[in-house]
């Protein structure tokens, strides 16, 4: 009798073991998700009416002249995710005028496969995968281009979309993220001088960083962005613009500002146990130069877009201890069974 009483007390024991030591390391999970999200839409150079500036290719009809009469430029956009370890790599590049740059998506998970290349929808909590990804892709032209005295049909106003996310779930012990960069560099000379030069476009954007109710001390999650334009006269500096959302107040050397909706310069942060909402932004930016450009000066537009995501899970040593005596319990469980 006592003997039965022994075994029924272990018995209650590991049962009580296991699912105390199972159940709490179910609540200190670690999930977690980052993104940065920004779509510039309808970026146009303009002359001081808002007329888009026009440029004449070399083979045009003669007599034909746009208002830049020699132009190079370089657009590159370069992808990179990170997963524990694990790394992909993607770019594209073009010095032509052409109506799209597609940079492939690098993704690293087993769910990259579904979520298919220029996917910009971002994730929304809770996750359901575990991945690191990286997409960008540029659209259109930002300038009239002519070919004897006739647009060659490249939309005017540039699409430039990049997404970078990191997503982590369940008790998994592991770091991830991603980078993504878009650089755009223009340079030209003008037929004529030109008293201001309008810049003008749409935005919107999207940060998050996100950890679940309950995620175990260690989980973090991080997202940035920022978006730059430059026009440099040699080494010289012109035009310096970073948008924040006031016209009066930020980076806008040599511009005058119009509109200017929100920051496209922003960051956030989360560590364990804080579900925060996504910071979004909607808006339309446009400013004009105060500064002259004159007619066969050389000059630079060089313009920036990149993000980057981090995601950190790293379960609680109290968690982990917890784990494995809920393990414990269960082998005694399944020992007393087999005898």
């Amino acid at each position: 009798m006592k003997s039965k009483s022994i075994q029924l007390r272990n018995s209650v024991i590991a049962t009580t073991l296991a699912a105390l030591g199972m159940a709490y390391a179910s609540q200190a999970s670690a999930t977690a998700i980052a993104t940065s999200l920004i779509s510039i839409s309808n970026f146009t150079f303009t002359d001081a009416s808002g007329r888009p500036l026009t440029y004449e290719l070399p083979d045009g009809a003669a007599g034909t002249a746009g208002d830049i009469k020699l132009i190079s430029f370089t657009d590159t956009l370069q992808n990179n995710a990170t997963l524990n370890g694990v790394s992909s790599f993607n770019q594209a590049s073009t010095g032509a005028f052409v109506a799209v740059t597609d940079a492939a998506m690098a993704c690293v998970g087993s769910t990259c496969g579904s979520i298919g290349e220029n996917n910009f929808v971002p994730a929304t909590p809770p996750p359901t995968a575990v991945y690191s990804r990286s997409d960008s892709i540029l659209k259109d032209q930002p300038i009239n281009v002519l070919d004897g005295g006739v647009s060659v049909g490249i939309p005017i106003g540039v699409d430039a979309t990049t997404i970078g996310e990191t997503v982590l779930m369940g008790d998994v012990i592991g770091s991830s993220g991603s980078n993504t960069q878009l650089l755009s560099t223009l340079q030209f000379t003008l037929a004529q001088d030109v008293g201001s030069i309008g810049i003008s476009f749409d935005a919107v954007t999207q940060l998050l960083a996100w950890t679940s109710l309950g995620s175990a001390f260690g989980t973090s999650a991080g997202a940035d962005f920022k978006w730059e334009i430059t026009l440099k006269d040699g080494t010289t500096t012109l035009i310096d613009w970073i948008p924040d959302g006031n016209v009066l107040t930020g980076t806008q050397t040599g511009l005058n500002g119009v509109n200017e909706d929100c920051t496209l310069s922003d960051n956030a942060s989360a560590h364990e146990n804080s579900p925060l909402a996504p910071i979004t932004c909607s808006g339309r930016f446009s400013a004009f130069s105060n500064v002259s450009l004159l007619a066969g000066k050389t000059y630079s537009f060089n313009i920036a877009q990149h993000e980057t995501t981090l995601a950190q899970s790293i379960p609680e040593p109290a968690s982990l201890a917890l784990t494995g005596l809920g393990l414990l319990g269960l082998g005694a469980m399944r020992r007393r069974k087999s005898v």
